[in-house]
């Protein structure tokens, strides 16, 4: 038998609303700094809503 996920062990979630677009970033505890890069990659790209002040404020929601 299977142990019980914990909260931990869930896959968590976070939203971002940018105008009309909505990007979904789904990670798991322990990979938050591969979702920073990912959040890194998309501030980097000039067709891309995504800026360095979202990475900056999804890095305080994150408590890191």
């Amino acid at each position: 038998m299977d142990a019980p996920q914990t909260d931990q062990d869930r896959p968590h979630c976070i939203v971002l609303v940018k105008g009309h677009e909505k990007f979904v970033f789904r990670y798991t505890p322990g990979s938050e700094a591969a979702l920073i890069s990912q959040l890194m990659d998309l501030a980097e790209d000039d067709d891309s809503p995504v800026s360095w002040t979202d990475v900056l404020l999804t890095i305080r929601r994150l408590g890191l």
